[in-house]
């Protein structure tokens, strides 16, 4: 899925809300991906439909903790504005959780102006902790 999620991660769209919007060449991605794969303080939940890649949810320990999580969600070009967001990022939330049981917190930054991913974690249960900059962030508290 490395090249998929390169693609997806790209476009122009993602780039203009992710943190970091310059162009990610392949091999940097390449070599990103392998690490990531490798790391036992990442997790990346590919979602699908009918077997078709529709989504990628990651979550990334968070460097000041040992139980904090950074979650980052990127969908399709394809599958943007079909309904399937919330229901990818509670369903790797779920996943997540239970296969890292030590994690209690969950944390999201999301641009301002990005009002649909703003809206998509209010829905999944994440509360505003920080409005002061260009992102607000959300944490999302173990049940």
């Amino acid at each position: 899925h490395s090249r998929l999620i390169w693609k997806w991660r790209n476009d122009f769209h993602a780039r203009s809300m992710s943190k970091n919007i310059e162009y990610v060449p392949w091999t940097t991605h390449e070599k990103w991906f392998e690490q990531a794969l490798n790391d036992s303080s990442r997790h990346i939940y590919i979602g699908q439909i009918n077997y078709e890649p529709v989504g990628v949810v990651r979550f990334e320990l968070n460097d000041n903790s040992t139980d904090l999580y950074d979650i980052s969600i990127t969908i399709s070009p394809t599958y943007r504005g079909k309904g399937i967001a919330e229901k990818l990022l509670v369903n790797a939330i779920n996943i997540f959780w239970e296969k890292v049981p030590d994690s209690n917190q969950i944390i999201a930054d999301v641009r301002k102006i990005n009002t649909n991913s703003n809206a998509l974690f209010c829905k999944a249960g994440f509360k505003v902790i920080d409005k002061s900059s260009d992102y607000i962030s959300y944490n999302l508290l173990r049940k």
